[in-house]
C-alpha cells in the first residue's frame, strides 16, 4: 500500500541518514558543507551501487534544498554530481591477441566437449 511504502521509505532514509550522512557531515553547519564534501562522501560510498549512492546524495540533498529554500545556504553543493556518481576504478581489460586466440581455438578443437 502507499503508507506501507512511505513507511519503509522513511526507514530507509534514516538508515541513510545514521549510517552514511551523519557520520561524514552531521556535526557540521549547513553553510559549511561544499562540493568536495559531497564529492568525498560519494568516495567513501563507492562500493555501493550506483542507484544506492544516487539515494544516499538525494537525501543529502533533499536536506540542502530545504537549507536553501530557508535562506541558509545560496546553492546545493549536491547538484550536477551525477558524474561523479557511479565512477569505479576502471578495469584495464587486456584482450586476446589474434596469435592467441587462434592458439586457444587450435587447443580447443582438440577437446571432446560431451554435454
Amino acid at each position: 500500500t502507499v503508507q506501507h511504502r512511505y513507511d519503509t521509505t522513511r526507514v530507509d532514509y534514516d538508515k541513510i541518514l545514521e549510517q552514511h550522512i551523519i557520520p561524514k557531515l552531521g556535526n557540521r553547519r549547513v553553510d559549511t558543507i561544499k562540493l568536495a564534501d559531497v564529492k568525498e562522501l560519494i568516495e567513501n560510498i563507492h562500493s555501493l551501487s550506483p542507484a544506492r549512492q544516487q539515494t544516499i546524495i538525494s537525501v543529502l540533498s533533499g536536506i540542502l534544498n530545504n537549507a536553501r529554500e530557508d535562506g541558509f545556504i545560496d546553492f546545493n553543493p549536491c547538484q550536477n554530481t551525477g558524474k561523479y556518481i557511479g565512477n569505479k576504478a576502471q578495469i584495464e581489460i587486456n584482450p586476446l591477441t589474434p596469435q592467441e586466440v587462434q592458439t586457444l581455438l587450435d587447443k580447443a578443437l582438440g577437446l571432446n566437449f560431451e554435454y
